[in-house]
């Protein structure tokens, strides 16, 4: 059986790790590359990297930083940021990424997922779906959260799938550094809609919040700002699941 991950979500800008709430207010919380070798060596299975300002500033992936990461990192990492064709993701890969992360470029063209996937396969592939409520109604959201798309992100999971991705990362914006709790019902709801492996991100405050995702028949939960602002860590985390029957990775690191 597949192990269940724990998978922190650093947030990069002008390099350094940044944390908000609901996309806002973002604040300075460490150096990017500290913290990385920092979370390399706790419990954690893999760590996702997003570049929050590239895509918006219209940059293309910052290839020397990433390969600085990669030779920090000894689990599997994911950037995500600034990714705008098939050469940029596979410039990315090339840099050290086990995988890419797409998620405002998936709205101009969804076929570059079919691209990737072709050459490197569907593994390598996340896309990331953002979504809030507006007006009483879910839509997806990208630009980090500047830009309102029609569609919602169950039918847009639905999409991802069907273009080629290998993995989806769903973020409630209106719970994103609250540490009030996964949307549990949406996430309930696009695990009814999809095959692909899950990673749920947005609300987690506590480790009860993580076997309550891990309920929902999903591969992994993603977390931020409860590893950064409170006691709790990858480990605690890890024994409180293995109590409650989750199937995490053994050898927990003190």
């Amino acid at each position: 059986m597949i192990k269940k991950r724990i998978i922190p979500t650093l947030l990069w800008s002008d390099n350094n790790l940044v944390k908000g709430v609901n996309f806002k207010d973002r604040r300075q919380v460490a150096d990017m590359l500290t913290s990385i070798k920092i979370f390399n060596i706790r419990d954690v299975d893999e760590i996702i990297i997003l570049d929050i300002d590239s895509t918006n500033l219209n940059k293309t992936p910052d290839l020397n930083s990433i390969i600085d990461f990669s030779k920090n990192i000894s689990v599997p990492f994911t950037y995500g940021g600034g990714i705008k064709s098939f050469q940029d993701a596979l410039d990315v890969l090339k840099s050290g990424a086990d995988k890419v992360s797409l998620n405002s470029e998936l709205y101009n063209d969804i076929s570059i997922l079919n691209k990737i996937s072709k050459h490197t396969g569907s593994q390598s592939i996340v896309a990331s779906v953002d979504f809030k409520k507006i007006d009483e109604k879910f839509r997806c959201v990208s630009n980090s959260g500047q830009k309102i798309h029609e569609i919602n992100p169950i039918d847009f999971c639905k999409l991802c799938q069907d273009h080629g991705c290998g993995e989806l990362l769903i973020n409630a914006i209106d719970r994103e550094g609250t540490m009030s709790g996964y949307d549990l019902e949406m996430i309930e709801k696009i695990r009814s809609n999809v095959s692909l492996p899950i990673i749920a991100s947005g609300g987690a405050g506590s480790y009860q919040d993580m076997f309550d995702a891990f309920t929902k028949d999903i591969s992994a939960v993603s977390a931020s700002s409860i590893f950064s602002f409170t006691e709790l860590t990858p480990t605690g985390a890890k024994k409180f699941l293995k109590k409650k029957k989750i199937d995490v990775r053994d050898g927990y690191r003190y």
